[in-house]
C-alpha cells in the first residue's frame, strides 16, 4: 500500500480506504483494518492543500518587490516597523476539496496539492476580511461587503 501511495498523484491519494484495500489486492480486508494499519504508519486522511495559479508576470512583481525590501531592510531590527496586510476572500456553500492520504512532513510536497479550480459564479455567500500584522502588532480582522464588484477585491 506504501508502494502505491508514493507513486501516485494527489487524484490516486484521494481514494478511500476500500479502494487503497482493492489496489493492493485485499479484496477481504476491510477498511477499518487498512486505516488502523496505515495509522500505525503514520499515514492518515486530511484536506488536501489548495494551490493558486500565480501567473509568471505576478511572481516576477514579487520577486522584484522581496529583492527592494532586502535593500533598503537588510538587518532583521530594519523590520520592527514594517506592517504587512492582506485580504481573504472565501464562500460559504459545497466546498469540493479532496481529503487524501499523506504521511507527517508530505503537507507541501506536489503529491499533495490539489490544484485550485476556477470559480463558479454562483449564488454563494461571500464573505471578504483584511487584516494586518507586524513586529510585536496584529490588527482586529475587517470584515467588508463591496457591492461594487463581485470578487470583493478593495481598490
Amino acid at each position: 500500500m506504501d508502494k502505491i501511495l508514493q507513486a501516485g498523484d494527489v487524484q490516486d491519494r484521494a481514494m478511500t480506504w476500500d479502494t487503497l484495500a482493492y489496489e493492493a489486492g485485499l479484496e477481504n480486508v476491510s477498511a477499518r483494518t487498512v486505516k488502523n494499519t496505515m495509522g500505525s504508519l503514520d499515514y492518515h486522511k486530511c484536506v488536501a492543500c489548495q494551490k493558486a495559479y500565480v501567473s509568471p508576470h505576478l511572481a516576477e512583481r514579487r520577486k522584484a518587490w522581496a529583492k527592494t525590501m532586502l535593500e533598503r531592510y537588510p538587518n532583521p531590527e530594519d523590520w520592527k516597523h514594517v506592517r504587512f496586510s492582506d485580504e481573504v476572500h472565501f464562500s460559504l456553500g459545497p466546498q469540493g476539496r479532496l481529503m487524501i492520504i499523506r504521511r507527517p512532513g508530505e503537507r507541501h510536497c506536489p503529491d499533495c496539492t490539489q490544484t485550485e479550480p476556477p470559480q463558479k459564479e454562483a449564488d454563494k455567500k461571500r464573505v471578504h476580511a483584511w487584516g494586518s500584522i507586524g513586529w510585536d502588532f496584529k490588527s482586529s480582522l475587517k470584515f467588508y461587503e463591496i457591492p461594487s464588484n463581485k470578487n470583493g477585491k478593495m481598490t
